[in-house]
């Protein structure tokens, strides 16, 4: 983490488990240009006041990426809930009160929501899916392995590219 000024309110949030301002990391590019490494041009580009590439990116914010094995959450599941409209507003909100929720996504067909969970134990899905099948039927999936998510590129701009890739690849 770069070290920030005391007054510089951009790099100081307050840390809600100690009531004290607490460091926030700065942007990457910001911490290799720090470190004496030049970021790839597109990125300096989109980082820098008036690019015109600063127009067109939406960065909706940077996270941390926590091991959940690490945290003891040994178990990762995937869990469909098939749900009627009107079960679903209660549904929605016994997942954001679940903490064992770490995503729910909204999607169209046979279900509703698909929701990933991670637990400590078994018994502790077992607890998260007996809940959730309050609002209708549940599937759920273990998961053996995940693979890391691919970066988002502009699909509009190389969506030619792809399909004649694809096409070879048949």
């Amino acid at each position: 983490m770069i070290p920030c000024s005391n007054n510089s309110a951009a790099c100081i949030r307050t840390d809600s488990r100690r009531s004290r301002p607490a460091a926030v990391s700065p942007p990457p590019s910001a911490y290799l240009t720090h470190h004496g490494i030049q970021p790839p041009r597109r990125t300096r580009q989109e980082f820098q006041e008036g690019s015109p590439q600063r127009a067109e990116v939406s960065i909706t914010g940077y996270r941390a990426v926590v091991d959940p094995a690490a945290l003891g959450l040994h178990v990762h599941a995937v869990i469909r809930l098939r749900t009627t409209h009107a079960q679903l507003s209660r549904a929605l909100d016994l997942a954001s009160r679940t903490p064992e929720i770490a995503s729910t996504l909204r999607v169209t067909g046979e279900d509703c929501l698909i929701l990933d969970v991670y637990c400590p134990q078994a018994g502790r899905l077992e607890e998260v899916v007996d809940a959730l099948a309050r609002y209708g039927p549940v599937t759920t999936s273990l998961v053996l392995r995940a693979y890391p998510p691919k970066p988002l590129t502009d699909a509009g701009g190389n969506a030619g590219t792809r399909r004649g890739h694809l096409d070879r690849a048949r």
